[in-house]
């Protein structure tokens, strides 16, 4: 056990550096002005108020991976240059706190599991892949429970076919927070229809489930890929809140809100935002997912085209107000029941509803 450590490491250069421990408390490595090739630092038993700092480095490979648990690790890496990889790993975290703040990366991964009162949190900073075999420019692999994962003021801008990818469960009480960012992909898409990300181009791409509890929020986010069938955003809500509010502007890509499994008390508010293509909420027709209890918002925005699809619903509220289209729909494929359908000061060219099986206790209106 490391107990009341200091690793101080400045104003240095060197090929490799390793920081490795089993256990650690109260353990603070501050390393800063460095330049390295790769520097790693690991913890293969369990950590508790473990420090770590990197400020003013320049390297090509940055790796923190902690493989046990870590309560009240406290991270960050200020106002450096990593040409490569920024990757941490960081399971059963509880209590603390990883920044990324005014740095420079050609890619960012993320992976383990944040707990309770843990935040991961990136501000001002640069992530830009210039190699085309690398898929990903910023990759989520973390799950995350009662915790926070913010993205503010960043640049992410790849020539890969996802700018942002995130590829595990979100549970309840965790908030995925996407404010003030330029996410681009220049990646020419390989399907010419259909709705499946495969080869699609994608700008954030969530590929699991948001839980009941959990929230992803966007606002004042600009998102541009690189081709028809292409998508800003693609995330599958399952029973969380998807809230897209503050001006998100879409210059090219569609945005898909995908049910691919039976969900409850999901909602997507869409407020103040400019797409330029598509908006799509959609049960997947083909399991027969059931929507129930759910809210789709959309409020004081534009959009080339609007598609709200169900298979089977109950309770469902679809809301749209103050918002401008060239064509809205409105679709089930099986029976629904109490679903209320308003359409307030719209201006568009078509507006269809179809609802191809049963209709109970449906209201519906179009106003002013």
């Amino acid at each position: 056990n490391c107990v009341n450590h200091t690793v101080g490491m400045y104003n240095s250069v060197a090929k490799t550096v390793n920081i490795g421990m089993a256990k650690a408390n109260n353990m603070t490595v501050d390393v800063s002005d460095f330049t390295f090739d790769t520097l790693s630092v690991t913890a293969s038993a369990p950590v508790e108020m473990v420090s770590l700092s990197a400020q003013r480095v320049v390297g090509d490979t940055m790796t923190w991976y902690f493989a046990s648990t870590a309560k009240a690790l406290v991270s960050s890496i200020t106002d450096s240059n990593i040409e490569k990889l920024i990757a941490i790993t960081v399971n059963g975290y509880t209590d603390g706190s990883t920044v990324l703040n005014r740095t420079d990366a050609g890619r960012v991964t993320l992976a383990g599991e944040f707990k309770v009162g843990s935040s991961y949190q990136v501000d001002q900073c640069n992530v830009i892949n210039t190699v085309s075999t690398i898929t990903t420019a910023f990759m989520n692999s973390a799950i995350f429970r009662d915790s926070l994962f913010e993205i503010r003021r960043t640049v992410i801008d790849t020539n890969g076919i996802f700018a942002f990818y995130s590829n595990n469960h979100i549970y309840a009480g965790a908030v995925h927070r996407l404010v003030n960012n330029f996410i681009r992909t220049t990646y020419p898409s390989r399907i010419t229809s259909g709705t499946a990300p495969r080869q699609a181009a994608i700008g954030y791409y969530y590929a699991t489930y948001f839980y009941v509890g959990a929230v992803l929020e966007m606002s004042n986010n600009e998102v541009s890929v690189g081709s028809n069938y292409s998508y800003g955003l693609y995330v599958r809500p399952s029973n969380g809140r998807i809230i897209h509010d503050g001006l998100n502007r879409y210059t090219s890509g569609d945005i898909y809100v995908y049910h691919t499994t039976h969900s409850e008390n999901s909602h997507f508010i869409l407020n103040q935002s400019i797409m330029l293509q598509s908006v799509s909420v959609t049960c997947d027709a083909s399991t027969s997912v059931n929507c129930v209890n759910h809210t789709v918002g959309m409020y004081n925005s534009v959009a080339k085209t609007v598609n709200i699809g169900m298979a089977k619903a109950n309770n469902m509220t679809v809301d749209v107000s103050d918002f401008t289209f060239d064509t809205l729909s409105v679709t089930a494929s099986a029976p629904v029941e109490m679903v209320s359908l308003s359409a307030q000061r719209v201006v568009g060219d078509t507006m269809t509803w179809y609802f191809a099986s049963t209709a109970k206790a449906l209201v519906s209106s179009i106003t002013d």
